[in-house]
């Protein structure tokens, strides 16, 4: 008992989690909770959460209760799905309209909800294990979806996947402090904070042009969106049985038939 004990103080007193086994404990953790356990009755204590649950319940016709039951790995197959409209929701629903501009059309489909799920991270009194995914290091990260995953086709985009989230966070971190020196290590949820901070970020009029503010936010926004859906849920969660339970037909093949644009085609 006591040295269950000293195993759970020394947990709590991590900053930095770097344990492979640790690593795929916490990630699990997080994919496994029901999305109902996270969020307030009420609703000026989840605003974020109360929009998301919504805006899904609206584009793919699931009651409130039924979206509650959701484990996390559910709900991020579900903001990833918004990519294929046709028989998984409401055809156009998610769809950003074409009047809105360029910048609107690069966040399209899914990065606005992945931002109401980062954004619970600011938050993450609440959601312990949220708070526990973004203490893992990110080269451990790596290493662990290295040594875990055994789809040829995941490994292969392993590597890309990595420079693509280094690019974001050094991209935004020169921005946000350019005197500083590029930084050499961070964890998720340093990644998630810095996204979050660019894409809060005010905009002062005559203090720099609208188009590079608007960028900036769309950049963060991406940034954020890369982490959930190009990452995580398409690595650990898409091929998973246990969190696309709700799709009617085998998660990976189809969905890279759908959606060829994002994960290219097999024929």
């Amino acid at each position: 008992m006591s040295s269950m004990l000293e195993e759970i103080e020394r947990q709590a007193g991590q900053r930095v989690i770097t344990d492979t086994a640790q690593i795929g404990e916490v990630i699990d953790n997080y994919l496994s909770q029901s999305f109902g356990s996270t969020i307030s009755n009420k609703r000026e204590n989840s605003r974020n959460l109360w929009f998301l649950r919504n805006e899904l319940s609206n584009g793919f016709d699931r009651t409130i209760e039924e979206l509650n039951e959701y484990a996390y790995g559910d709900i991020l197959a579900l903001i990833w799905s918004e990519r294929g409209h046709g028989d998984l929701g409401r055809a156009d629903y998610f769809k950003v309209p074409e009047e809105n501009g360029e910048l609107a059309l690069k966040t399209n489909w899914s990065a606005g909800h992945c931002y109401f799920l980062a954004i619970d991270y600011m938050n993450r009194s609440v959601n312990k294990n949220l708070k526990r995914l973004g203490m893992i290091d990110f080269t451990s990260f790596i290493d662990y979806l290295k040594s875990s995953i055994e789809d040829a086709k995941h490994r292969s985009d392993i590597e890309d996947i990595e420079e693509q989230i280094w690019d974001y966070y050094c991209r935004m971190y020169k921005k946000e402090y350019p005197d500083r020196f590029e930084p050499v290590s961070f964890t998720l949820g340093e990644y998630i904070e810095l996204a979050i901070k660019r894409a809060r970020k005010e905009w002062f009029c005559f203090m720099q042009p609208i188009s590079y503010f608007a960028q900036n936010v769309t950049e963060a926004y991406i940034a954020i969106n890369y982490l959930f859906i190009d990452c995580i849920t398409y690595l650990l969660v898409a091929d998973n049985d246990k969190y696309v339970k709700w799709m009617p037909y085998k998660p990976l093949e189809d969905i890279r038939y759908m959606f060829p644009d994002v994960f290219g085609s097999d024929t």
